[in-house]
């Protein structure tokens, strides 16, 4: 066999497992699942007030400030959350995804809840999913 026809061969096995991939519902380049792993494991992150290794995924001009926010949090003990509204945009490279955490003051029995509005971004240069977040104290009453 030629080298050019090893090429085509190779081209075409390629494409025969990428269609193949697809079709299944298997995105080879996790394109697809990508959002969804970066908000799972950010929200996961917080909800254990990992605030470090959370801001990772934070836009770099945001994490600073971030950075400051989360360090108030520390007395916290995060006990759950959950997605209340998940919107993408048809081109899936931006989406708004609202969450309520659920938290307790560590020197007292008060509970408290936090919702975050989470507006995910692709990074153009690093392809990397990036969250601008905003992050308010809500009244735990109004979320039983």
């Amino acid at each position: 066999m030629g080298s050019r026809t090893v090429r085509l061969a190779f081209a075409a096995a390629v494409l025969v497992l990428v269609g193949g991939c697809v079709a299944y519902g298997v995105d080879p380049f996790n394109t697809d699942s990508s959002l969804h792993d970066a908000h799972k494991h950010y929200t996961r992150l917080v909800r254990w007030s990992e605030f470090d290794r959370a801001s990772l995924y934070v836009a770099p001009d945001q994490r600073e400030a971030w950075l400051v926010l989360a360090g108030r949090l520390g007395g916290l003990r995060f006990t759950d959350y959950e997605v209340r509204e998940w919107e993408e945009d048809d081109a899936g490279q931006e989406a708004m995804v609202r969450v309520l955490y659920h938290a307790y003051l560590q020197d007292s029995a008060t509970t408290l809840a936090f919702e975050e509005q989470q507006f995910w971004y692709r990074d153009m240069e690093t392809q990397e999913w990036r969250v601008r977040t905003v992050l308010e104290e809500s009244s735990p009453a109004s979320h039983g």
